[in-house]
């Protein structure tokens, strides 16, 4: 057929400039051409003397604690499919009880109001329970003090 012949084709021309092309051939050299050419050394005057492997601020121990983290999660992954259900539930679990207090700190906000009801009120009430944060000590940090800066 016409396609087998046009890839007939192809394949001999690749495999005909394959073995006239130098791209896939080792570069031949004799030994006086090698002397000549010497290696040059350039000073970095200790630049890169104190880095260590793995990035920064990877000591033994931190590297001992990724790889131990690295162990457990690829045990996760080799475990039954019972135990990854479990584990997933566990998951949900957790997001639907953050989403729940989510919703219950923020619910005085978008409440409908009545008549006589007033936000501020439920703002002072949740303000002095400590559930709404002080703005100077949002942080913990003396430093930062204040909302927008």
């Amino acid at each position: 057929t016409n396609r087998s012949t046009s890839l007939a084709l192809a394949l001999a021309a690749v495999a005909s400039s394959a073995s006239t092309s130098s791209a896939f051939v080792a570069p031949t050299t004799s030994s006086s051409a090698q002397k000549s050419s010497s290696s040059t050394t350039t000073s970095l005057s200790g630049l890169f003397d104190n880095w260590g492997t793995g990035g920064s601020g990877n000591s033994k121990e931190s590297l001992d604690d990724q790889w131990e983290q690295q162990q457990a999660i690829l045990k996760a992954r080799r475990a039954p499919a019972s135990e990854r259900e479990q584990y997933f539930q566990k998951v949900e679990e957790r997001r639907n009880e953050a989403t729940r207090k989510q919703k219950d700190m923020w619910a005085w906000q978008t409440k409908k109001y009545g008549k006589g009801e007033d936000p501020l009120t439920e703002w002072k009430k949740r303000r002095e329970s400590g559930q709404i944060s002080d703005l100077e000590d949002q942080y913990g940090d003396p430093k930062k003090v204040g909302g927008i800066p």
